[in-house]
């Protein structure tokens, strides 16, 4: 079957028309990491065969867009690989397994006037977001990730998944900066405000603090028993205030460090060596049989 290369692909290097569009509705709550930074996946190869590949299409019909996904990826490498033909074939087969998500394997053949050129590649993981432009009216912007091979004839041996939780990530960052694990996990708001309330905190803390051993210096410099007693009550006033203040720091930590771990962030890909036997370790929170809270690690096979 031969078709003609011929759609309305757009790569994401814009950011005017992004920045005007009004988002209505989207396949999750929080966009994928891979959308803002398809970088940062190449440090997770464990083959050089491949590259990570995220292609753009935009229009008025969702289904369209789905099916028209690998005609994007296909423009893609007409572009990147100085190739002018037709996709000679392409087949889509859907791969399970080992928990991870299904996953569309693609193998598309390109017919040049002097050579075939053939490239596999596997499809990731997919987002799409429902927006509104001005001027034009409703619009689906349609992203697609996939690894696809360097060079013609090559295969990609490494597996793939997707998962929203960070562990060890995002609790550690919580750690040292309260909200920051939020932020780097993509949840925006919620680590804007942990990070705002220490920090506010931690100012009544100080304040409160200053206050008081300021009245404290007033009661050593004055003789009048009333004004003592005024700045005794005021010590204690401030005391209490300043003790709230470190109580609800604490708890605004603490609740930002199990945040941290135990809630979804924005989706990330996963990345395993299927050519060294699929060994995958973990380690999450548990309740350990005397009620103590500890460590469990899992090791998949």
């Amino acid at each position: 079957m031969r078709f003609v290369l011929s759609v309305l692909v757009l790569i994401v290097f814009t950011t005017e028309n992004v920045q005007a569009q009004k988002v209505i509705r989207s396949s999750s709550r929080i966009k994928p990491v891979w959308i803002r930074n398809v970088a940062s996946l190449d440090r997770q190869r464990h083959t050089g065969t491949y590259e990570f590949r995220m292609v753009e299409n935009s229009g008025e019909s969702l289904p369209q867009l789905e099916k028209d996904r690998i005609y994007a990826l296909g423009t893609y490498l007409e572009s990147t690989h100085d190739i002018s033909g037709v996709i000679e074939r392409d087949y889509e087969d859907v791969l399970r397994g080992n928990g991870y998500t299904d996953r569309i394997s693609n193998s598309l053949t390109f017919k040049t006037k002097t050579s075939v050129r053939t490239f596999n590649a596997v499809m990731i993981d997919n987002y799409w977001e429902q927006v509104r432009v001005p001027g034009i009216g409703i619009r689906y912007n349609y992203y697609t990730l996939y690894a696809v091979t360097d060079h013609p004839g090559d295969f990609i041996t490494d597996d793939f998944g997707t998962t929203e939780l960070y562990g060890a990530r995002g609790l550690w960052r919580s750690a040292i900066v309260p909200g920051w694990g939020q932020l780097y996990k993509g949840q925006t708001v919620k680590g804007s405000l942990i990070l705002g309330g220490c920090a506010a905190l931690a100012g009544g803390i100080a304040v409160t603090e200053v206050l008081r051993q300021d009245c404290i210096r007033q009661i050593s410099q004055t003789h009048e028993a009333y004004q003592k007693q005024a700045y005794a009550v005021r010590v204690n006033n401030y005391a209490t205030a300043r003790n709230i203040c470190i109580g609800a720091a604490a708890a605004l930590y603490v609740y930002g460090l199990i945040d941290s771990i135990v809630s979804p962030g924005a989706r990330r890909i996963t990345v395993m060596d299927r050519v060294a036997g699929g060994r995958r370790w973990s380690a999450v929170p548990a309740v350990l049989p005397e009620g103590a809270a500890g460590i469990a690690a899992v090791m998949k096979f």
